[in-house]
């Protein structure tokens, strides 16, 4: 699943939460998009929130983008965010002071993701294929398992019961 939130006038989907099936029609979206200062956080996460809060998926994650000069997001909404099991993972660009930094760094700290200080915005596209990256090495579990017969075959002959435990 793909969303993508920007404030443009306002907090807006400009790619409602759906499956990425046609990702060059998504990124034509996404480049068409000219953001505006977004003054605080907790309009666009509190929509974040509702859309993953009810989708089906195994692993839910935000990655914000942002000078950092927002309002903090409330302390009742992060809470939400955490038991939710949401996690984000945040990129300044273009920060106007330190304290900037700090939030954005504060933010992914919260948010059990990852902070990245974006210095040159070609940047951007390699650290949305690194946090891809996380969330599908994430979904893979590795867990012992006891495998149960459910109909007979010919494979299983030799093999004594019960099956051993196997991981994966």
């Amino acid at each position: 699943l793909f969303g993508a939130l920007a404030y443009v006038g306002g907090a807006k989907w400009v790619v409602p939460l759906q499956e990425a099936r046609d990702k060059a029609y998504l990124r034509s979206i996404i480049r068409g998009v000219n953001p505006g200062d977004m003054p605080d956080f907790d309009s666009t996460l509190s929509m974040a929130y509702d859309a993953l809060n009810s989708a089906n998926a195994g692993l839910k994650h935000v990655v914000i983008i942002s000078d950092g000069d927002p309002a903090q997001p409330s302390p009742s909404l992060a809470d939400k965010i955490v038991a939710a099991k949401i996690t984000i993972s945040t990129a300044v660009i273009n920060p106007h002071s330190p304290r900037d930094v700090e939030v954005m760094r504060d933010l992914a700290t919260w948010g059990r993701g990852n902070f990245y200080d974006v210095q040159d915005p070609r940047r951007l596209p390699q650290i949305f294929i690194k946090e891809a990256v996380i969330v599908r090495k994430s979904l893979v579990f590795e867990e012992p398992f006891e495998p149960k017969v459910q109909y007979y075959s010919d494979i299983l002959q030799g093999i004594p019961a019960p099956l051993p435990k196997l991981k994966g």
